[in-house]
C-alpha cells in the first residue's frame, strides 16, 4: 500500500471485518494494523486486539447478531454490549482497555 493508490475490497470473516471494509472505504494501515510502513504513523487503535480481548474475557463475540446483516450493522455502528452480565467478574480496567480499541474511525 502507498499513499497514492486507493485499495477497496469487501473481504473478511463477518464477525471480525472492519467497519471501513463494510462501508467500502479505502483500506489503509489503520484499518487493522496488519502492516507497518516506514516511517510508522502514530499508532491507531488495534481493533482486532479489542475483538479478541472481548472474546477471551466474555466468551462472546462483540458484534455477533442473529444473522449476517445484523452482525454487519453492529460492526458498522460499533454496537458492543458492555453490560455487567457480559463482563461479570471482569475488571473495569479491562473493559476500558477494550473500549479504547473498539473505535469506528481509527484514522
Amino acid at each position: 500500500m502507498d499513499n497514492v493508490t486507493e485499495v477497496r475490497e469487501i473481504l473478511g470473516t463477518p464477525e471480525y471485518v472492519a467497519p471501513e471494509i463494510l462501508n467500502y472505504e479505502p483500506i489503509s494501515i489503520a484499518t487493522d494494523m496488519c502492516l507497518t510502513p516506514f516511517p510508522p504513523p502514530p499508532p491507531p487503535p488495534l481493533r482486532s486486539i479489542g475483538v479478541l480481548t472481548y472474546v477471551m474475557l466474555t466468551g462472546e463475540s462483540p458484534f455477533l447478531g442473529d444473522n449476517k446483516q445484523e452482525t454487519f450493522l453492529n460492526i458498522s455502528q460499533i454496537n458492543v454490549d458492555y453490560s455487567q452480565d457480559a463482563f461479570e467478574g471482569v475488571s473495569s480496567l479491562a473493559i476500558d482497555f477494550i473500549k479504547t480499541l473498539l473505535l469506528k474511525n481509527p484514522r
